[in-house]
C-alpha cells in the first residue's frame, strides 16, 4: 500500500468531464427560463436525442442567449448541450434570422432582459 493520496478530481467524472452546475451557472438559468417560456422541459434542451419543433427552437434560443446575454463561447456552449461548435453557430444563426419576426424579437427581448437582471443579482 502506497502512502500517497490519489489526486481528487476538480470536476465531476474526472477530467475532461463538465463541473456540476452550482446556483450561479448561467447555463441553469438560461435552460430554465427557456424552457418555461417555450413549455419545454429543461432536459429536453440538452437531450442528445433529436425532438420536435418546439424543443428545437428552444434549445437554440438558449444557445443565443448563452453567447449573445451570457458572453459564453461556441465551443463551451456546444459542450454543454452536447453538440458541435458548429451547431451553435447554426442555432444562433437562424435566432438572429428569426429576429425579424416581431412578435419573435419582443419574447426574446423579454427573456433577454429576464436573464440580463437575474445575473445582475448574483
Amino acid at each position: 500500500m502506497s502512502d500517497t493520496v490519489a489526486a481528487e478530481p476538480a470536476q465531476r467524472g474526472g477530467p475532461g468531464r463538465r463541473p456540476w452546475p452550482g446556483p450561479g451557472d448561467p447555463y441553469v438559468r438560461v435552460t430554465t427560463e427557456v424552457a418555461r417560456c417555450f413549455r419545454v422541459m429543461p432536459r429536453a434542451l440538452t437531450s442528445p436525442e433529436r425532438r420536435g419543433a418546439r424543443e428545437t427552437l428552444a434549445r437554440h434560443v438558449a444557445m443565443y442567449l448563452l453567447n449573445v446575454v451570457h458572453a459564453r463561447p461556441y465551443r463551451e456552449i456546444g459542450e454543454r448541450f452536447g453538440r458541435h461548435r458548429t451547431s451553435v453557430l447554426y442555432a444562433c444563426a437562424r435566432i438572429e434570422d428569426r429576429r425579424d419576426d416581431p412578435a419573435f424579437d419582443r419574447k426574446l427581448l423579454r427573456l433577454e432582459c429576464s436573464l440580463a437582471d437575474s445575473g445582475r443579482g448574483q
